[in-house]
Parts: structure tokens; sequence; C-alpha cells
């Protein structure tokens, strides 16, 4: 039973990488970029049993990455669409266009990365707040054990340090919080006008985190960036194509939302290298472990690229 569990689960779907490979191949640089190489598109954005529920012995062991890989499925059609030249989108390519990117942004290490950094944070404030006496009483109750004094007091320092204790979200936790997100944040990328623009000579890259939200001009960093917030919203479709989910506020006077996420504001952008440069740069600072590029297109990565992310939501001083 284990042998016909798919073990190797791709946090970025294959079908995807392919639009940036040439005979099943991309150039990969690991970030801080000090390691380039050259991976098949099988083995590359993977991670051994990312998705697995339980254990492979679990009768539901696969669903979330069969789950994923019906959306994979529906979007590879309308991926192969755009590479045929249609544009705008009809109504129905576009929802299923939209909700895979929706996906993408909820499916990857980085937003269960987010997802284990708000649970220590909230457990560390919790028990901030309770005092050290609840601690141990919390702790007594659930190990349903004595502990020495020692014991005690090394497992309340993990607990209150700045980064929260060494918890990790379970791939079960990460496919129902998928699950409850995506209706309700998947009117933050239909909602907005789209413009496609196709390139020709420049090329596009890509990264283990495609889906970049860009920050207002007027942002302050200690704001961040969210769905709501994001003056747009940057896919690199292929090596040749990329999707821009523009800010819908200039247009919410005269054409309704129901209008907007139908597709009649969708337009095309000339392609210019300014707009290959949006890409490409959102694609390096977006990047949390890697950027995959085609083997051609090594140039277009700069030497130096960000440190690898470690954490997704920073800890409260």
């Amino acid at each position: 039973m284990t042998g016909s569990l798919p073990r190797r689960h791709h946090i970025v779907p294959r079908f995807y990488l392919e639009g940036f490979a040439e005979q099943g191949h991309l150039g990969v640089a690991m970030l801080p970029g000090d390691k380039r190489f050259t991976q098949s598109t099988r083995t590359a954005a993977t991670i051994n049993d990312f998705y697995l529920l339980g254990s492979a012995l679990h009768p539901r062991a696969g669903n979330f990455e069969a789950m994923l890989s019906d959306f994979e499925s529906e979007a590879s059609a309308v991926f192969r669409t755009l590479a045929n030249g249609t544009w705008p989108l009809s109504a129905q390519d576009r929802a299923v266009l939209g909700v895979f990117i929706a996906v993408q942004f909820l499916r990857g290490p980085e937003h269960r990365q987010q997802m284990t950094d708000i649970r220590r944070q909230m457990i560390r404030l919790q028990f901030q707040i309770a005092g050290r006496d609840r601690f141990v009483k919390t702790v007594a109750e659930r190990l349903q054990a004595d502990l020495s004094d020692d014991e005690v007091e090394e497992l309340w320092q993990l607990t209150v340090r700045p980064g929260g204790p060494p918890i990790a979200v379970r791939p079960d936790q990460h496919a129902n919080e998928l699950v409850d997100l995506l209706p309700k944040l998947l009117k933050y990328f239909l909602g907005r006008p789209w413009a496609l623009v196709s390139f020709e000579r420049k090329h596009l890259i890509t990264s283990d985190a495609p889906v970049t939200l860009v920050p207002r001009r007027d942002a302050q960093d200690e704001e961040g960036v969210g769905l709501m917030t994001a003056a747009a919203i940057l896919f690199p479709i292929s090596r040749s194509q990329g999707l821009v989910m523009a800010d819908p506020m200039p247009i919410s006077r005269t054409v309704t939302v129901e209008e907007v996420s139908a597709g009649v504001a969708d337009l095309r952008l000339p392609a210019s290298a300014a707009h290959a440069r949006s890409f490409n740069s959102a694609a390096v600072i977006n990047a949390r472990r890697a950027v995959f590029h085609h083997p051609a297109d090594a140039a277009l990565v700069p030497d130096r690229l960000p440190e690898p992310a470690s954490q997704e939501a920073a800890a409260p001083a």
C-alpha cells in the first residue's frame, strides 16, 4: 500500500515548472545564490511527504495531495489555452486560473511556516499572560507526569522565548486551513482586473513561491502587505507570459465586482523591459528557498540572492 502513494510532493506543480524548462529540465538557484544547477522538473520544488496525512498506511494519507492534483489538472488546460494565444479568458477558465493561483498562495511551505509562527506566538503570549504557575499546571495535566523543577524550567524557557515553543503545524492542519480560507480569499484574486503580458524577446523566471504581493508605494515597511492591501499581485505564467492582478480601486466606481470577476476589465499590456524586470525582481524577492529559470536564462538571476526565509510571521517585541 505504501508503494502506491507518491512520496515526493511538488510544492510548485510540475506542469507549471515545465513552462520554464527545456526538455524537462530547468535551472535552479538556491538562496542565497551559492548553489546553482540544472534539475529535472520531476524532482524540482519537491519535499518528501509534505502533504502526507499521518502515516503512509492511513487510508486517507494521500487525500491532500490528491486534492491539489485535481486543482492542477483543471488549471493545466487553462495554461495551454493561454499558451495558444487566447485572451481574455472565458469566465469559467478565469475562475479556474484564479482558484489555482489562490491555492498556490496557500499550499506552500511559506504558508505552513506562517501558520506555525502564528501558533507559536499565540501559545507564547497565552502563557506569558497566564503566568508560570498556570503553565506548570497545564504541562502536568497534558503530560500526566511529574517533572523536576529543572525540566519545568527548561520547558518554560522554550515556551516564552522570542520564537515561541518548538511546535510545527501538521499537514492535516494545513489542509483544513486551505479548505477554510480558499473561498474567503478567492475574491481578492478574482475581484481584481487582470492584465496579461506576453514577451517575445524578454524572458521571465519564477520561484518556489511564485505568487507575489506588491506593496503600495506609500506603504511603510512595518505595515507589511496583504491580499486586500496589495497594489498588485504578480504571477509569472511561463517563461514568456506574466499575469498582473491589478488594483481594483481605480475602476471600482464604473465596474461592479461581479463584472470584474467575469473578466470584463481584463486586458493585455504591451511587453517591455520594465515589465520583465518587475516580474523577475518579484520572483527573486519572494523566493523562499529557490529561484527557477530556463536553462538559457541563468543571466537573469542575480549573483546575490536573499537569505532563505526561516520565519513568515515576525515575533512581537
